[in-house]
């Protein structure tokens, strides 16, 4: 019997810090990449003051978030839908979460019935359920003010 594993091959998140000039809303992008922040999100028990420890730590919290979360639809499962979906997020300043949505995805990119596109939008909108659960109890920090980041969350899908 197949059992639903979502797991992740390559963990790799595009981290992007986003200063801003004034206070804009966050649907709107006026971002500047700025590099390393000098404190990074916190989620979970995280809190290292090392900058390498604590992105580890977060990538941890977020996969783990992730692979106890993720639901395999019915029809995915028959139809043994599997493959890559991109989630971006941003962390507000204010450590919530924003603009969430799939950026792209490679679900069963040869199965064209009308059941495996249903079944592919359903498994995006359940990256985009998960993601949205995610609670962050800090921002990112650069120069001691809280800035807002954005991130890219590769997610592999498949049933062994």
């Amino acid at each position: 019997m197949k059992y639903l594993l979502p797991f992740f091959a390559s963990v790799f998140f595009s981290f992007q810090l986003a200063a801003q000039t004034e206070d804009l809303p966050s649907e709107t992008d006026s971002s500047v990449f700025l590099g390393s922040p000098d404190r990074f999100p916190s989620i979970g028990d995280c809190s290292s003051d090392s900058l390498k420890e604590a992105q580890s730590c977060f990538q941890k919290h977020v996969l783990r978030h992730v692979k106890e979360n993720f639901n395999f639809s019915e029809v995915a499962r028959k139809r043994n839908i599997h493959g890559k979906i991109y989630v971006n997020f941003v962390i507000e300043k204010d450590a919530s979460l924003s603009n969430v949505k799939v950026v792209y995805s490679t679900l069963g990119w040869f199965k064209f019935s009308k059941k495996s596109r249903k079944a592919k939008a359903e498994m995006r909108a359940e990256a985009v359920r998960v993601v949205k659960l995610l609670e962050f109890n800090s921002p990112a920090y650069i120069n001691g003010k809280p800035v807002r980041s954005r991130f890219t969350l590769p997610i592999n899908l498949k049933l062994e």
